[in-house]
């Protein structure tokens, strides 16, 4: 099921959410990995612990978007304040 949300414009988009994989699992040919709602999380730290709730101690990649303008990222984006405090 899909959710949709609305602009302003009156364009329909998915409700953002993106599939993270474990990058241990996907190197040894297993796909592991979970859609995430991004609508589900309060703030980057609540988004970081369900990430690591999926993959546990492993790395992770953004295997996938929805909902998400393509004018809002680069495949080779980072957004640093989303990334864990060490």
């Amino acid at each position: 099921y899909t959710r949709a949300i609305g602009y302003a414009s009156g364009g329909m988009v998915d409700a953002p959410r993106i599939y993270v994989a474990d990058l241990e699992a996907y190197n040894n040919g297993e796909l592991k990995g979970e859609w995430l709602d991004l609508d589900d999380y309060s703030d980057a730290d609540e988004l970081m612990d369900a990430i690591q709730e999926v993959v546990g101690e492993n790395e992770y990649a953004i295997h996938d978007i929805e909902g998400i303008p393509s004018s809002m990222y680069r495949e080779d984006m980072i957004q640093w304040e989303i990334l864990p405090k060490s």
